[in-house]
């Protein structure tokens, strides 16, 4: 009776829940954070910001197209939201309504329809180009110097494309031709190869930045670099504060504190002659919130955006390092010196002198001389 009767309590609660969450109406979905009729584009095309003209093969005929970074109003005196088109081949209209959705919501036929390692692939060149990140940061990452906003908006534009319809980016155009001299197209076209190479590991979709830090649970000799300890995060690079000595890659090169790389393994440079010691450090990332989702057009249909550079959010975690005094080295012994011996050397019998023997021709002995007589 007892059992039956909490079964019975539970079903009941169990009904009002539900019906509460009926009256109240389920979580709210992305689009209803915005005023009805936003998000949308921007109304006029002067409005978006303006790559270079990409010179593209792999499409037919090989042509120039433009390369823009869109601009989506999210009120109607707020432009907060950028993207970048990842349908090559469908129109945009500037005006449309649009929302936000992920990855398998998108309408379109190109290769971010049905190639799971190209939606990855696509996602991590807008986590780790402008404008989610600085120009500044993404000239380090990319080892390319020199780049403005323009060039950077062409071959990330580029990039995308190559994965999403196939294309290959060939040379740059803008009122007049710019051959492959150009420091222009040169600096584009390195980018563009940054963007496209093994460096681009993919990353997973999300709803925001992602932060987790590994680290050894057991103390190091202070003689070798402490570690490893890793971040994996979404964003490229991380903040690294309360490190009392130098941060160091697996090669030994310091690393600025400022721009941690994630993915790789990193040691803290604990001096030889440290003494027992820890250290607690505090790892901050940045990132968008719905950087990499999508932006679907509603009526009527219109090219598909990617999302970057919208609502940051900051993530932090601490971890610990701790080292080992080395101690100091045993004292060398010195060297024993070897006793004269005491023993007496062997006797050696006397040897009988041998005559000398005279050099040269025998003085013959006088001859006796007679007397002298008188007269």
């Amino acid at each position: 009776m007892r059992l039956t009767a909490l079964r019975s309590r539970i079903l009941t609660l169990i009904a009002a829940s539900l019906a509460l969450v009926l009256a109240l109406g389920l979580p709210t979905a992305h689009g209803d954070e915005y005023p009805p009729g936003y998000p949308k584009l921007a109304d006029k095309m002067t409005d978006f910001q303006q790559g270079y003209k990409a010179k593209l093969e792999g499409i037919s005929p090989p042509r120039t197209i433009e390369t823009m970074v869109f601009t989506i109003h999210t009120s109607g005196t707020n432009s907060a939201i950028r993207a970048y088109c990842i349908e090559l081949t469908v129109r945009v209209v500037p005006g449309t309504s649009l929302r936000i959705g992920g990855w398998d919501d998108f309408p379109g036929t190109n290769q971010f329809a049905s190639n799971p390692e190209v939606r990855r692939k696509v996602a991590w060149i807008v986590a780790n180009s402008w404008p989610e990140n600085d120009l500044a940061s993404v000239a380090a990452r990319s080892g390319v110097t020199g780049l403005d906003e323009k060039e950077v908006i062409t071959a990330t534009q580029a990039a995308i494309w190559h994965f999403t319809d196939n294309t290959k980016l060939t040379g740059i155009a803008a009122e007049s031709d710019i051959d492959g001299s150009d420091p222009r197209s040169q600096r584009v076209m390195k980018l563009y190869s940054y963007l496209i190479s093994d460096a681009n590991l993919g990353l997973d979709e999300s709803s925001g930045p992602s932060l987790k830090v590994t680290a050894p649970t057991e103390p190091s000799a202070a003689n070798v670099p402490v570690g490893p300890f890793r971040i994996e995060s979404s964003a490229p690079t991380a903040t690294i504060s309360g490190a009392p000595y130098p941060i160091v890659d697996a090669k030994g090169t310091v690393v600025d504190p400022a721009a941690v790389p994630t993915g790789v393994d990193l040691f803290l440079d604990v001096p030889d002659d440290a003494a027992d010691g820890s250290a607690v450090m505090k790892v901050t990332v940045a990132g968008s919130r719905y950087s990499g989702k999508l932006l679907l057009s509603t009526d009527p249909r219109s090219q598909t955006i990617i999302i970057t550079d919208y609502q940051n959010v900051t993530l932090d975690s601490e971890f610990t390092l701790s080292w080992k005094a080395v101690p100091p080295p045993s004292p060398t012994p010195t060297p024993s010196t070897t006793p004269p011996s005491t023993t007496p050397p062997p006797s050696v019998p006397p040897t009988t002198p041998t005559p000398s023997t005279p050099v040269g021709k025998p003085t013959p002995p006088a001859k006796p001389r007679p007397p002298k007589t008188g007269a």
